[in-house]
């Protein structure tokens, strides 16, 4: 049977091939993955998986970020599980204080993407340590891409509070994130964690 033009226009949105060698049926096979620019370094208390100027780790996040491939969240969120248990072994036998959450998206574009949610899910799936969405945003803030470390500061200041309801208390956090540029964004989130009464925050950033 012909395909419709509806699976057509899906197939062309979503390709279900590798982003890499366009061969294997998964987004990113175990080859390209290998290949990836792999940093796995610690910087200001993150750690980061990636380094961003890799043309395929770009266009994973990308496409993980504005085309909302949910499959591909889940598979680099595997990786960066893999990576906190390589750096802190012992993380699961200190699980009732540790926990996993993410940095938070404005009302505006948070219920479309989801994708620091999904990559912290598959943290804490991988980890055994449970997920607790803490953080939010107060007020929307203009994308920080095109801004300096300074006017980035100015941007995301005041944006970012816990939860109503939100317990951090006495408790540990790795919080996950995309892309770090600056360090602003993570700062910040980490800042409200702490201003809550927990005892350490941990960045874990896919890229830099």
């Amino acid at each position: 049977m012909e395909q419709s033009l509806a699976c057509k226009l899906l197939s062309l949105i979503f390709p279900n091939y590798c982003l890499g060698c366009k061969k294997a049926e998964v987004y990113l096979c175990k080859n390209c993955t290998s290949g990836l620019s792999r940093i796995a370094k610690w910087e200001n208390n993150n750690l980061i998986l990636y380094s961003y100027a890799d043309p395929l780790v770009r266009r994973a996040i990308t496409n993980m970020k504005y085309l909302n491939y949910h499959g591909l969240a889940r598979e680099l969120g595997y990786n960066l599980g893999e990576l906190i248990l390589e750096e802190l072994p012992d993380l699961e036998n200190k699980a009732p204080n540790w926990y996993i959450t993410s940095v938070p998206l404005s009302k505006r574009v948070g219920f479309l993407r989801q994708h620091t949610k999904r990559l912290a899910g598959e943290v804490a799936s991988l980890t055994n340590l449970r997920y607790q969405d803490t953080l939010r945003k107060v007020r929307h803030t203009p994308r920080q891409a095109s801004l300096s470390k300074e006017e980035r500061y100015l941007n995301l200041n005041g944006s970012i509070a816990l939860k109503s309801g939100a317990n951090v208390k006495d408790r540990s956090y790795i919080l996950v994130d995309d892309v770090l540029t600056t360090g602003t964004t993570i700062r910040t989130c980490a800042e409200a964690l702490m201003r809550g009464g927990a005892n350490r925050v941990v960045g874990l950033i896919l890229a830099h």
